[in-house]
């Protein structure tokens, strides 16, 4: 018997939380069931294979539920001056159920090393609803301990300091945001083999503008963007903010440096937006891209019936507006927010009214047959908005 010195049962350590076996001695592998990555940890654990010549390896099939793994070898082995004997048999490795350093670091307490902290000081939550979709699309929380809700953001704890590191690069090239330093916190220190066990920090502050705001530009970022505005509407965010010029029909792009230097906040947002109602609309020929500007008159939805004060005021959006068309826009004219933002421009002129979006009827509206992902977050005590 050539196989003789080579067990035939054999243990097998794996987590019973992550599934991952442990390829001695200290890491833990994530192998799929009969995989090569799996066949190879197996036949590490198999004693006495070094005596003979493995020739073949491969799984018997067993139930997944069993804890039991079967591996059917083929060896030879030189048993005298040229006679050479080949032999098959099976080795059974049975499944223990272990628990990982990082199962374990989860299930105890203190068991994150490095949180990356999310802040945005607005009154909604739609950057980060954009940032949570961009999360799920590239998967870049698959290494994050928890998530936890806070009242001006999110924090993302991780088990390891790379990994936050790394989200934290994402969540740069993601959303316009800034880097506003890291912390660290010694927990332990071994001065013998010069060891520290230490807890990291690192905040990001995401501009506090979204999609639909007004803003003021500062005369430098005015210069820095070809003279537009300084008055402005946000279209989009991305890795910068879109700007539009209503008036001239000018675009540019703010990014986040140019912004913190000069750091402004919005002069209007989505939830100050008035309804107003279409009388007439007339283009003017300017355009840029798809969008086309026109001179339109507007009043108020409530005020309909009961006065008749109109506004003329320039749009971005005529290519679909027409007369009795419903649309939200910001009413500067009863506007107030704080001179600061303001306060390099005194011969300013504002206009009247700025349209940010056109309302469809209610039948036009089609409700989502798809449902969005979102992430497994735990609240903090605090007050929500």
């Amino acid at each position: 018997d050539i196989t003789e010195g080579i067990p035939k049962s054999v243990p097998m350590q794996s987590c019973r939380a992550c599934g991952r076996f442990l390829n001695p001695p200290k890491q833990w592998v994530a192998c799929q069931p009969e995989s090569k990555e799996l066949l190879t940890i197996c036949l590490k654990r198999i004693k006495g294979l070094n005596k003979v010549k493995l020739i073949d390896a491969s799984f018997i099939w067993t139930e997944a539920h069993s804890k039991r793994l079967k591996v059917k070898l083929t060896v030879q082995k030189e048993v005298y001056s040229g006679v050479i004997l080949q032999q098959v048999f099976v080795v059974e490795l049975v499944i223990h159920n272990f628990q990982c350093t990082n199962c374990h670091m989860v299930a105890a307490d203190n068991t994150w090393r490095a949180v990356v902290q999310c802040r945005q000081k607005v009154d909604h939550k739609r950057t980060f609803y954009l940032l949570e979709q961009l999360i799920l699309k590239y998967k870049a929380h698959t290494q994050t301990v928890s998530v936890k809700e806070v009242p001006d953001g999110i924090d993302f704890y991780f088990l390891h300091k790379n990994h936050a590191l790394k989200f934290q690069d994402f969540v740069l090239s993601s959303v316009p945001c800034r880097n506003k330093g890291a912390s660290e916190r010694v927990l332990s220190e071994d001065l013998n083999n010069n060891k520290a066990n230490a807890k990291y920090t690192f905040s990001l502050e995401i501009v506090p503008l979204c999609k639909d705001d007004v803003l003021c530009l500062h005369p430098r970022q005015y210069a820095s963007q070809g003279n537009i505005g300084p008055v402005v509407l946000c279209t989009g965010v991305t890795q910068s903010l879109k700007l539009l010029d209503p008036v001239t029909m000018q675009r540019g792009e703010l990014r986040q440096d140019v912004f913190f230097k000069n750091q402004r906040g919005a002069l209007m947002t989505l939830r100050m937006a008035t309804e107003y109602t279409v009388i007439d609309a007339e283009l003017t020929g300017k355009s840029s891209g798809r969008m086309q500007q026109a001179e339109v008159t507007v009043a108020r939805t409530r005020d309909l019936g009961s006065n008749d004060e109109r506004f003329t005021c320039m749009t971005h959006l005529g290519n679909i507006l027409q007369a009795g068309d419903v649309v939200m826009g910001y009413d500067l004219t009863t506007a107030v927010w704080n001179d600061a933002e303001t306060k390099e421009w005194p011969k300013l002129q504002l206009p009247d009214v700025v349209i940010i979006k056109k309302v469809y009827p209610e039948q036009r509206r089609r409700s989502r047959k798809w449902k969005l992902r979102a992430l497994i977050k735990q609240e903090e005590e605090g007050q929500y908005v």
